[in-house]
């Protein structure tokens, strides 16, 4: 169960300045691999730590804002891997960003393990849907 001091202090975390954006980002990603979809959702928050992006909150960062701090504040539900039972890995591509569950048991009846995803550079959102794909298991198979 996770400690409710902590989760108070998530909950009322400020929405971040400019110079506070980074440390939050830093924060969420100490847990990404118990977030599903890390990277998808934390994306309108990292553009704005480009220097050629400026820093404008909008509701799409407030949203990524909020939906982090729910899922930091949510106790995961992951499997502690047994290495005597068959890991299965899904994944899945986007046009910005690629993601990946390990898990294991039987399919549709497995749990995830683990979570991975990473946000897409430029030239790989310029692969076609079938590259993306298979970019996305080379690197699940690589991650983990």
């Amino acid at each position: 169960m996770p400690d409710p001091s902590k989760l108070t202090a998530i909950k009322n975390f400020p929405i971040p300045k400019q110079v506070d954006i980074q440390a939050f980002i830093g924060l969420a990603e100490y847990y990404r691999k118990f977030i599903e979809d890390f990277s998808r959702i934390a994306k309108p928050l990292t553009k704005l730590t480009k220097k050629s992006e400026k820093f404008a909150w909008a509701a799409e960062q407030q949203n990524a804002f909020e939906a982090l701090k729910e899922k930091l504040m949510t106790a995961p539900v992951l499997k502690y891997p047994d290495f005597s039972e068959e890991f299965n890995v899904t994944t899945d591509a986007s046009d910005y960003a690629i993601g990946a569950v390990l898990s294991q048991g039987q399919v549709g009846n497995d749990r995830p393990v683990a979570y991975a995803s990473k946000i897409l550079l430029r030239a790989e959102q310029n692969y076609n849907t079938t590259e993306k794909e298979l970019l996305a298991i080379v690197w699940a198979v690589k991650h983990f």
